[in-house]
């Protein structure tokens, strides 16, 4: 067969740097068979290792075993036809935002740390220097701007959560221990995942799968041209300590003082959420798959003002996975940090490309750090240096 290598093993078709083809058919049946192993490819990008085994985090049983039957079913009959088809790219509408009536902040499950004696005077928030400051109904922000690129910045004040989930939480996975996480900085986190138009503005090119709207995320980068990203930042602002927030405190920032699986609950919605909805979360419906991203500001922000930390893209974390302490008799954890000498990080989030149960606040991740995706971006971060406590945090 033409699709099958002289020794009997599939070809492997793997995209790089441009959209998947969109196969025109009329035939519904054969356009699903298609869909399959579109989203088949998608997931072996993502799971597998460089020596071929299956990356942790994405290694269920049930996961696997769907996969392997769509590609037992239908690569023999209808791989080559389906891929040698004449394509032209579709256009996916972008969701629209939806309007939701601002809100207060509020904090269940999040306790501010004892509070320091009262100053004679408001401590300064930090890097107030870079841009304009404000407050809202989510708290302070700080709009930064990089050429004419505004970037709004959202003041995480310092405090402990519950990080990981429950047991009885539907889908949840391995090493997601629930324990106590306190945080004794406040650090500034980027409203949205970092944008095209930004990426392209500090480094000159963009190296996005979707193109055509600056105000998508930046994709299809790795941890370690973040990290050129953040050099060339540095380099322009010498004071300023751009960088990644770590598991943690990108954990903290997501839930915005909730326990659920989402920020906003326990059920989710492609009105909320940019994932494929056809693997829907704990029973609930099916929904739309937009099979790209969406701009950073196309769904609702959390109740601190954060985009889209659920889905969308994958977002880079600072640090590695570290172990989640076990056992019923677990002391907080103060400011933890993974492993910053291993060899991969952590991704926090979910992604338009799988399902809900992986954009879950607890949800974990972890790639090496040269790995490029069409799902993987990331948020920026202003870590202070010390405890920073400002008046009313």
């Amino acid at each position: 067969m033409e699709g099958f290598h002289a020794e009997g093993r599939p070809r492997v078709w793997v995209y790089r740097g441009t959209a998947p083809p969109t196969v025109r058919l009329d035939d519904p049946d054969l356009l699903d068979k298609h869909q399959q192993w579109q989203r088949l490819q998608q997931f072996l990008a993502l799971a597998r290792n460089p020596d071929g085994s299956i990356a942790h985090g994405l290694n269920d049983y049930d996961d696997l075993v769907g996969f392997r039957q769509t590609l037992e079913s239908h690569l023999r009959d209808e791989l080559d036809r389906v891929l040698d088809e004449e394509a032209e790219p579709e256009t996916v509408p972008s969701a629209p935002a939806k309007t939701t009536k601002p809100r207060k902040p509020v904090t269940p499950g999040v306790e501010p740390l004892p509070s320091a004696p009262t100053p004679t005077a408001p401590e300064p928030l930090p890097f107030s220097h870079l841009g304009q400051l404000g407050e809202d109904q989510y708290g302070h922000w700080l709009r930064w701007h990089y050429r004419d690129i505004a970037q709004t910045f959202r003041w995480i004040r310092p405090g402990r959560f519950m990080m990981g989930s429950p047991h009885s939480e539907p889908e949840r996975g391995g090493n997601q221990a629930l324990h106590e996480v306190r945080l004794s900085r406040g650090f500034w986190l980027a409203d949205t995942a970092c944008t095209q138009a930004l990426w392209w503005a500090v480094l000159g090119h963009n190296p996005s799968v979707f193109q055509g709207d600056d105000q998508h995320p930046v994709e299809n980068v790795s941890w370690d041209d973040v990290q050129d990203f953040l050099h060339h930042l540095r380099h322009e602002h010498p004071n300023t300590p751009f960088d990644l927030p770590t598991e943690a405190e990108w954990e903290y920032a997501c839930r915005a003082g909730t326990r659920t699986p989402y920020w906003f609950g326990a059920t989710i919605t492609p009105d909320q959420v940019n994932y494929d909805g056809r693997y829907p979360y704990a029973g609930g419906p099916k929904g739309r798959y937009r099979e790209r991203t969406v701009p950073v500001k196309a769904l609702p922000a959390n109740d601190w003002g954060l985009y889209q930390m659920h889905g969308n893209v994958w977002e880079w974390c600072a640090d590695d996975l570290r172990d989640y302490p076990e056992g019923s008799q677990r002391a907080p954890v103060d400011d933890p940090i993974g492993p910053t000498e291993s060899a991969s990080r952590a991704l926090r989030g979910g992604s338009w490309i799988l399902g809900a149960r992986y954009a879950r606040s607890a949800y974990r991740l972890a790639r090496t750090r040269d790995k490029r995706l069409h799902g993987f971006g990331f948020r920026l971060a202003l870590r202070s240096t010390s405890p920073v406590r400002p008046e009313g945090a």
